[in-house]
């Protein structure tokens, strides 16, 4: 009996031990990452599923990538149109049950197409006939990120147990609460702006909420598609967006950063406008102040109304 009492201890501590261990959460965006991990704390392994320069219109899955996929205890990604290259690998392995799409209701549940994959877009994504177009960049919003965090803590909470679970609320109210500063911060630095100051051309149709939020206004987009990689213009609508910078109702062209921007440049220069501004609001740097949200969006309001302010 003795050493089948042995064999069941073991085997007990075994299990314990398993069930012991962090749980393996995949992300799909460095900003879901971070949150989830400090949020959840020494509670889970965090990893993210792309680089943190990514462009998620287009981000192709390697083998690894996959394999991290399958061997998740959980997966967070923003939504199924915004990452479809996630969405296919969770249909076609039947991991549903184990992902948490946390930006659905303010993005797909909307009923609209993405605001930068128009209709005509040849792109990957999984693209519906619909009548207005939604921004999918939710992160650009202060208040819709307390939302979000909020909603990703009650997700893991069933999923990490009570261990530690006072200070993943602590945890939960000191991100909320730097959302909440980066927004007070950013409307005083928009708040010194004359109407006459507001008015943008992006490179990407990647501004809108942050735009809305902060009473900037979008005067047209260089790039209608899904991707920052796509073809320049038409000569027409290039007309049209210099017609638009030269009447005063543009100050400033946007460009994500690292993107290539020649037709940005050429808009800049026969629009007598500054040269284009530099911009990261889709991911996160690898080192520095902009290697975190609240960094980033930092940055990128402080640029944004220095460079519309002179």
């Amino acid at each position: 009996m003795r050493p089948l009492a042995a064999l069941l201890m073991a085997c007990l501590t075994c299990l314990g031990a398993d069930e012991s261990r962090p749980l393996r959460l995949a992300t799909s965006h460095p900003f879901l990452e971070e949150w989830a991990s400090r949020i959840a704390g020494p509670g889970a392994e965090v990893e993210c599923l792309t680089p943190r320069a990514a462009d998620l219109h287009v981000f192709e899955p390697s083998p690894l990538t996959v394999r991290k996929v399958l061997e998740a205890d959980a997966i967070l990604a923003f939504d199924p149109l915004l990452e479809p290259w996630l969405a296919r690998l969770v249909k076609s392995n039947q991991l549903e049950g184990k992902v948490l799409w946390i930006g659905k209701p303010w993005i797909s549940d909307q009923g609209t197409t993405l605001a930068c994959c128009p209709e005509t877009s040849t792109g990957k994504h999984a693209l519906l006939r619909r009548p207005e177009p939604v921004d999918p960049h939710l992160w650009t919003d202060p208040a819709l990120v307390r939302e979000l965090v909020t909603r990703l803590h009650a997700w893991l909470e069933p999923k990490l147990g009570a261990a530690d679970a006072s200070a993943r609320q602590s945890r939960l109210g000191a991100l909320r609460e730097e959302a909440a500063a980066v927004d007070r911060e950013l409307r005083e630095g928009f708040s010194r702006l004359g109407d006459d100051r507001r008015g943008l051309i992006t490179h990407h149709a990647n501004l809108s909420r942050f735009a809305a939020t902060y009473g900037l206004r979008i005067e047209g987009v260089i790039l209608a598609s899904a991707t920052t990689e796509a073809a320049d213009p038409s000569a027409r609508e290039m007309a049209r967006l210099i017609d638009k910078a030269r009447a005063g109702k543009a100050r400033l062209v946007v460009v994500d950063k690292g993107s290539r921007a020649a037709a940005a440049e050429v808009l800049a220069k026969e629009s007598g406008l500054p040269p284009p501004l530099p911009l990261r609001v889709d991911n996160l740097e690898s080192e520095g102040p902009g290697s975190t949200w609240a960094g980033m969006m930092r940055e990128a309001g402080a640029r944004l109304s220095e460079a519309l302010a002179r």
